[in-house]
């Protein structure tokens, strides 16, 4: 019974701790995004120059790579609270 209540709070907190972290992240992770998308329709036109092609394809690339480094981040992020928390009821069914 404990337990379960105690998984309750630890899920809240987590969610409160995660909630303020994820809202940046999320918030570059959309607008690195929106740019892609857009750099997608300008590079569909068939009347894009090479040298415009070019200058986007980095863009892209330096785009993709920030995502890439979000949602690592955030996996790491996810993995460290809930192995913390796995420890936590270790701890509480050894105690």
């Amino acid at each position: 019974m404990l337990g379960g209540l105690y998984y309750v709070f630890a899920k809240q907190v987590l969610k409160s701790i995660f909630a303020d972290m994820m809202s940046e992240r999320n918030l570059q992770y959309q607008d690195a995004m929106t740019k892609l998308e857009a750099i997608l329709e300008r590079v569909d036109d068939t009347n894009v120059g090479i040298d415009e092609l070019a200058s986007q394809v980095q863009e892209a690339t330096e785009l993709l790579k920030t995502c890439r480094r979000i949602l690592t981040e955030t996996e790491q992020s996810v993995r460290v609270a809930l192995d913390s928390l796995d420890g936590e009821f270790k701890e509480k069914d050894n105690g």
